[in-house]
């Protein structure tokens, strides 16, 4: 194989970095999110959409799309701001939470008055500039540091931005977010609609073929001199290395193509796919801890110390007692 140059090799890399795969489940969740904007756009009525899954499916790369195709637009005497988004602070008040909208939306004096003041100025600026979505994420923020109290507050907060605005909203976040949703009846009803994005799957025939086919297209992408060779036993191997989560996945095939260039290979083969996964997924993932080696368990990694470990939802959180 000849050498790919170093200049090269890096702009393969990006190419990857910046690609939005758009499986089947990506492409769902934004028509759906798509749908509500088109809908207050042509009639004004406002939907609204509750979306969660964890880390890694795709959350972000929804909003930096979103973002990309809704950009500011010059109106007749003000710039409009068809659509926005804001993250919740990582120790979540309703205080702050409103700061960040405002920042979003461009106030200068974000941080100035009390509560009531501020999330009247969002109102404000939300008609003002015409704002059709809003998507709020990371609102799990408000569940791992928050009470019942909080999450009672923040979901009668809510409540008032969606009754007093004529804008769609969005909220984001890992699984456990919905713990706001049920501290509120109210509220719950009024983003019953929910977007659920989920880890690939290799269950059924139909899904481990998405998912294989996703792998395809990123090695594709690298433009390698022989594609890999998806054997169903690998396929099964890649979704262990994963999890299905499209962030490792995107991870895991960068490292395997840097390191089929450094050794001159002309395909990603397992052995580099086992190195990869060590070096870029899981330091400890060596031996029977790693899916690419012959001595492998095949026992999800999932427990604690492991890369695919999630927190308990009931375990952990104590919001709703």
């Amino acid at each position: 194989m000849s050498s790919i140059p170093e200049a090269e090799m890096y702009q393969r890399i990006a190419l990857i970095s910046k690609t939005i795969v758009r499986h089947p489940k990506y492409e769902e969740a934004v028509n759906t999110i798509e749908d509500v904007f088109r809908m207050r756009n042509s009639v004004g009525i406002c939907n609204h959409l509750f979306c969660i899954g964890p880390s890694g499916t795709g959350k972000s790369t929804i909003k930096k799309q979103l973002r990309e195709k809704y950009p500011a637009v010059v109106c007749d005497d003000r710039t409009c701001r068809p659509y926005i988004c804001s993250d919740t602070p990582s120790k979540p008040t309703i205080g702050n939470m409103a700061e960040e909208l405002l920042m979003e939306l461009g106030e200068p004096n974000y941080s100035r008055g009390s509560v009531a003041q501020k999330t009247n100025r969002v109102l404000a600026l939300l008609k003002q500039l015409d704002v059709k979505l809003v998507v709020l994420d990371e609102l799990q923020h408000f569940v791992d540091h928050g009470n019942k109290r909080t999450a009672t507050e923040v979901s009668d907060w809510l409540k008032r931005l969606v009754d007093n605005s004529n804008t769609c909203f969005v909220l984001m976040g890992l699984e456990r977010a919905g713990e706001i949703l049920r501290a509120n009846e109210q509220l719950r009803r009024r983003f019953s609609q929910q977007v659920i994005l989920m880890p690939f799957s290799i269950d059924k025939k139909v899904e481990a073929g998405v998912f294989a086919r996703v792998f395809q297209h990123l090695d594709m992408q690298l433009g390698l001199e022989q594609p890999i060779e998806l054997t169903p036993t690998l396929v099964k191997q890649l979704h262990f290395a994963t999890n299905g989560i499209m962030d490792y996945m995107v991870k895991l095939i960068i490292g395997a193509f840097q390191l089929s260039k450094l050794n001159q290979q002309k395909k990603i083969s397992v052995d580099v796919l086992e190195a990869a996964f060590t070096k870029c997924i899981w330091t400890e993932g060596i031996g029977k801890l790693n899916p690419f080696n012959a001595k492998f368990c095949w026992l999800r990694l999932t427990k604690p110390g492991m890369p695919f470990y999630r927190i308990s939802d009931t375990a952990a959180y104590s919001i709703v007692k």
